[in-house]
């Protein structure tokens, strides 16, 4: 490790990149410059690359500030995800609706993708109006999300087993 011990993290995370995608072994390049990889690639400091920069409404993010704040009950979680709404219209706002984005590295005006997959519409907003209603509207100890993001009654759990209700 000789070599590795004179490279910065960057360098041996795109040095170690090259190796995987050619699958020949290499030796580091002294002459790679890392910041300009980093800034022609948009990459963080940290990545060695982004597969797909594409935003396509996915709603995970939106789902887990709701899950965690009616989990915890942490009052800067309803900032964050007011700031996520915000940023979400903003970015993905058309005269029609809300279109994905082709590619959330690049700066200014986004890039839009003439797309709006239904989980949009069936969980985005969801999750958005539950955060800011009261937790009594539907009670994470009564209900159960599936992965579409319906909300689905739990069954009452009696000695003889579950009952529906």
């Amino acid at each position: 490790m000789r070599i590795a011990n004179n490279l910065s993290v960057e360098r041996m995370a795109l040095e170690a990149r090259s190796l995987q995608m050619d699958n020949q072994p290499t030796r580091p390049n002294p002459n790679l410059d890392v910041e300009k990889y980093i800034r022609e690639h948009h990459v963080p400091k940290g990545f060695i690359a982004i597969p797909d920069t594409r935003y396509n409404l996915r709603p995970e993010t939106v789902e887990s500030i709701f899950v965690l704040y009616r989990v915890t009950g942490r009052e800067d979680l309803l900032d964050i995800a007011w700031e996520i709404f915000e940023k979400i219209q903003n970015a993905t706002e058309t005269s029609e609706a809300n279109a994905a984005i082709v590619d959330v590295t690049t700066n200014g005006e986004p890039v839009h993708n003439d797309s709006m997959e239904s989980y949009w519409m069936a969980q985005i907003p969801k999750y958005f109006y539950l955060m800011f209603s009261p937790p009594d509207i539907l009670s994470l100890d009564e209900y159960v999300f599936n992965s579409g993001g319906h909300p689905l009654k739990l069954s009452e759990h009696t000695e003889a087993g579950f009952e529906p209700q």
